[in-house]
């Protein structure tokens, strides 16, 4: 209709209706532009929101296994004092070598592994979200998750030293009655029911503690606890913050 209008403008020679047409034209084609500009700004803001929606989810389900990793740590280090004590001292395991024995087991435990961040590399790739608040407080919680995750790599030699001298079925029942998964998080249990005798567990602490170096890798480990738990403690409060800073963006928490 409109094509038709114009080349009939031309014939007669009706040049101001053809600018008419002509501005109608640019304008029609210029509002299109705009609507699907709009349209696609619409569309990438709803999808940030999503985005940003899940990578709360992703932050809270890591804090939680974070949180439970620092209760475990801090059972470690309770059992590692008690079992360092006993290490470096001659008195003998008497009637409490279970205990013991379920605190050596304790101590060598290691629960580590990276946060999850399928979202936030996402986010990553997309270059989002636009906040530079939520950018920066969600590369501080993942860049620290990153920095300490290389301190893990090497295993104790006070694990290794304790695993070798609990006789397996030992072992079996400490990991029976001793320890628990919850989701993906480790429990460890202090009050576990006695599943093996003193003539079972003595002289694995006696073979403990006659090599001195179990002393001394323990002392290692309880040293790098003293690093670790503080740190993952901090990454639960930024966790936190982040995830203040996405509800602040998003007006609110969802």
């Amino acid at each position: 209709m409109l094509l038709r209008r114009i080349s009939e403008h031309v014939r007669t020679q009706n040049w101001t209706a053809v600018a008419l047409d002509f501005v109608i034209v640019v304008m029609g084609v210029f509002m299109g532009i705009q609507l699907g500009n709009w349209n696609d700004a619409r569309v990438f803001a709803a999808s940030e929101k999503s985005y940003l929606a899940e990578l709360k989810s992703e932050i809270r389900r890591n804090n939680d296994v974070v949180r439970a990793r620092v209760a475990m740590m801090e059972r470690v280090v309770e059992a590692g004092r008690s079992g360092h004590a006993f290490l470096t001292s001659g008195a003998p395991c008497s009637d409490d070598c279970w205990m013991l024995t379920v605190d050596m087991f304790h101590a060598s435990q290691v629960m580590f592994a990276p946060a999850s961040r399928t979202v936030y590399d996402q986010l990553q790739r997309l270059d989002l979200p636009r906040s530079d608040a939520i950018k920066e407080a969600m590369s501080g919680y993942y860049g620290l998750d990153a920095s300490i995750a290389e301190s893990f790599e090497d295993r104790p030699m006070f694990r290794e030293y304790v695993r070798k001298a609990i006789p397996e079925a030992v072992q079996q029942s400490l990991w029976n009655v001793c320890h628990e998964m919850i989701g993906a998080a480790e429990r460890l249990i202090v009050d576990c029911a006695k599943r093996a005798d003193d003539e079972m567990t003595r002289p694995a602490l006696e073979t403990l503690r006659a090599n001195p170096d179990v002393a001394a890798e323990l002392n290692y480990w309880l040293g790098m606890h003293g690093l670790w738990i503080p740190v993952f403690k901090t990454m639960v409060v930024r966790g936190e913050e982040t995830i203040a800073a996405i509800d602040a963006e998003l007006g609110g928490g969802r």
